[in-house]
């Protein structure tokens, strides 16, 4: 057996009893189950040289002496080579690695820095891991964090750009400026995807009301992705506030779709950018309680309840004047009476 002292650079011991045929990568993993580094991150120095993982304990005891005392030194180059190279599950174990690491003393900056780079991996189990190590190790709001995401979003590739995107807002502080200010700028990508998941991530990241938000949501109203104009109508509620007339804009241009379904969401969407009696609202939805399409009828009526206060008189005549149609289909007679049950009550 052979006394092991092992000396960290900042002057903190450890000790332990050793096989003296024990190898040194044998030695770093009785080390990682009593310090927060793992065997990839240390490196073993006697005097002046590096001791490979290979090489065992007893050809390093001195003679005569039952003492053997090593210099720890936490290292990244290993890490480095795996997250540059190696496979997804390698890459992974990483991230594992530099989150255990982290939460050393002086071990935290050098970690950030490397976790923020695999932010933007090609594989998104990868990309996960790295987020999540990430607001471990940096916690939410650290400067060195959320620069290191924000470096994606300038990136080449559109799948590295949308997953700084979804990261963002994970590691910043909401109402962060510098960070809003690099999602808007997202607004303006060329990918209607990475345009679209910006618009989603936005309300979570800025304050409510925040004027370089909303003036840089309202931008997109005419974006030529549908899908980027629903993002639009989704988030304005939540940048601007319920009940601000830019939602209800938002909302009109999409009732004048020819497109069926657009019109259906469109109605869908009233409650949730305009306040409950607010009258503007209200002659909108009116006007699609007669639409052509008996579809955008029934949805109307549905959503009359949530828009008109109780009792309302406008609501209560568009509601009983269907009721009374010789026309009008079942479905929107039975819309009417559950519409007109709700508003009565």
């Amino acid at each position: 057996m052979v006394h092991v002292v092992l000396a960290g650079v900042d002057g903190e011991r450890m000790e332990m009893e050793a096989d003296a045929m024990q190898t040194i990568h044998e030695l770093k993993l009785r080390v990682a189950q009593r310090c927060p580094v793992p065997a990839e991150c240390q490196r073993l120095v006697l005097d002046t040289a590096v001791l490979g993982d290979s090489e065992q304990l007893a050809k390093h005891i001195p003679d005569g002496d039952e003492t053997l005392t090593l210099t720890l030194v936490v290292s990244f180059d290993e890490v480095q080579r795996s997250l540059a190279k190696g496979d997804k599950a390698a890459r992974i174990s990483s991230l594992r690695a530099l989150a255990r690491v982290g939460s050393t003393r002086g071990g935290a900056e050098a970690s950030i820095e490397l976790i923020g780079a695999c932010v933007g991996d090609p594989d998104p189990s990868v990309r996960r891991t790295a987020t999540q190590v990430l607001l471990q190790v940096a916690g939410r709001g650290h400067a060195g964090a959320v620069k290191s995401v924000c470096a994606h979003l300038k990136s080449g590739d559109a799948v590295v750009r949308a997953a700084g995107v979804l990261a963002l807002p994970q590691v910043a502080e909401r109402g962060d400026q510098d960070a809003v200010a690099a999602l808007c700028a997202r607004l303006e990508d060329r990918d209607p995807e990475v345009r679209r998941l910006a618009l989603a991530m936005l309300p979570a990241l800025a304050a409510l009301g925040d004027s370089v938000a909303a003036a840089a949501v309202t931008a997109r109203l005419k974006d030529p992705s549908p899908d980027v104009r629903w993002a639009v109508v989704e988030a304005l509620p939540r940048v601007l506030g319920k009940g601000d007339p830019r939602g209800l804009a938002a909302v009109q241009e999409h009732l004048a779709s020819a497109d069926l379904g657009t019109k259906v969401r469109a109605v869908q969407m009233l409650p949730l950018v305009a306040e409950q009696g607010s009258p503007e609202a209200l002659a909108v939805l009116l006007d699609c309680v007669h639409d052509e399409s008996y579809l955008v009828v029934v949805h109307a009526l549905e959503v009359l309840p949530q828009l008109a206060m109780p009792g309302d008189p406008r609501a209560v005549a568009a509601a009983r004047a269907l009721l009374q149609e010789s026309g009008a289909s079942g479905h929107v007679q039975r819309a009417a009476r559950r519409a007109l049950e709700l508003i009565a009550a």
